[in-house]
């Protein structure tokens, strides 16, 4: 699975597609343990660190990702290039999927908002997640197409 994050996007991009009760056949929405919370990026002569301090004091450790690259020629570079490895990181601390009916709009990396009053007590209202995964298949026996959305953190 291919982690995507998009540059200068803030934290609420606008939605593409809309997914609410009804619409969804099957969901699984998983949390995971966010790593690296802690990056450092050498290039030559130049070195920089991101840090998540949140994500490591839920993980009750530090989890650090070393980046070395002899191509980073300016300490802004691997400060970018750390930066990254933690957002990375921080989207996969959310995924999951969800199963409906095909949206033919539906593209790679589009920002979906997902609604779902059924899972657990508080369900999931209005949360923004990317598509990094969409496969679309047909069951004979039922006649019937099904699309899996892979989803991840935004």
């Amino acid at each position: 699975m291919y982690c995507f994050i998009a540059g200068n996007e803030g934290d609420s991009p606008t939605p593409a597609q809309t997914y609410q009760d009804g619409e969804i056949l099957e969901g699984l929405y998983a949390e995971a343990v966010v790593w690296p919370t802690r990056a450092r990026c050498s290039g030559t002569g130049f070195a920089n660190e991101a840090l998540d301090a949140v994500a490591g004091g839920l993980a009750g450790r530090e989890i650090v990702n070393f980046i070395t690259d002899a191509s980073m020629n300016s300490a802004a570079w691997c400060l970018v290039v750390a930066q990254s490895a933690i957002d990375d990181g921080e989207a996969r601390g959310q995924a999951g999927y969800i199963v409906t009916r095909p949206n033919v709009g539906l593209e790679l990396y589009d920002i979906v908002e997902v609604s779902d009053s059924y899972v657990g007590a508080a369900g999931l209202s209005s949360v923004l997640r990317r598509v990094n995964q969409i496969r679309t298949v047909y069951d004979p026996l039922d006649e019937r197409w099904e699309q899996r959305v892979g989803l991840e953190h935004v």
